[in-house]
């Protein structure tokens, strides 16, 4: 059966391949630190004794690693964490990428729009309350969703830079109002891409390991 006559077979195999590439993307770590094993015990919602159990090794070890983030794990240990990450579910694999600052400032802000953030509150939220949000945008889109259309609003971005430094005075505003009809194709809602965008930002100025 040849998959591209069949449109459902075909949607389901590049589907399967945009969630490898995702898995791919977070599922690996090269060396693991107290730090990384801290945000996976976080992003499992596992207590310090339950991840200890979870791992085999004792509750004050765990409680080393979010004490000393430096700390480089035994190959044991690193074996184990690495056989945990691969076998959590999406969601928390998501969660450990947010932690660990795998989206840039531009994908949180495409991540978060894509989620039910509120639309009036406090100008900043929690780092927490921001993971889970870029976590529900990145189920909805599909990380190379987010990946594309944040190359594609930093194209028109630049695009219109460049076009700002060559023109004249008199054809600024013509420029302008030509981003923004274009970017508004991208996104319809500018209050609420707005918002998103300070949000990465703050998340970003605050020290927050959301954003790489």
């Amino acid at each position: 059966m040849d998959a591209f006559t069949h449109p459902n077979l075909h949607a389901r195999i590049i589907n399967d391949l945009l969630q490898a590439t995702l898995r791919a993307h977070i599922a690996i770590v090269d060396l693991w630190t107290g730090r990384h094993a801290a945000a996976l015990c976080t992003a499992l919602r596992l207590t310090n004794e339950g991840f200890a159990e979870h791992l085999g090794t004792a509750v004050r070890t765990v409680a080393k690693w979010k004490a000393r983030p430096d700390t480089v794990l035994t190959m044991e240990l690193q074996q184990a964490l690495d056989t945990s990450l691969a076998h959590a579910c999406r969601d928390a694999q998501i969660r450990f990428a947010l932690l660990l600052g795998k989206l840039t400032f531009g994908q949180l802000a495409v991540a978060l729009y894509a989620a039910d953030i509120p639309e009036t509150g406090p100008h900043t939220l929690p780092a927490d309350e921001v993971i889970t949000l870029a976590a529900q945008g990145l189920e909805r889109l599909g990380y190379e969703r987010v990946r594309e259309l944040d190359a594609r609003t930093r194209k028109i971005n630049r695009h219109y830079l460049r076009e700002l430094d060559s023109s004249s005075p008199t054809r600024i505003q013509a420029i302008t109002d030509e981003w923004k009809a274009v970017s508004a194709q991208l996104w319809p809602d500018e209050q609420r891409m707005q918002r998103c965008t300070d949000l990465a930002f703050i998340n970003r100025q605050s020290g927050s390991a959301v954003v790489s």
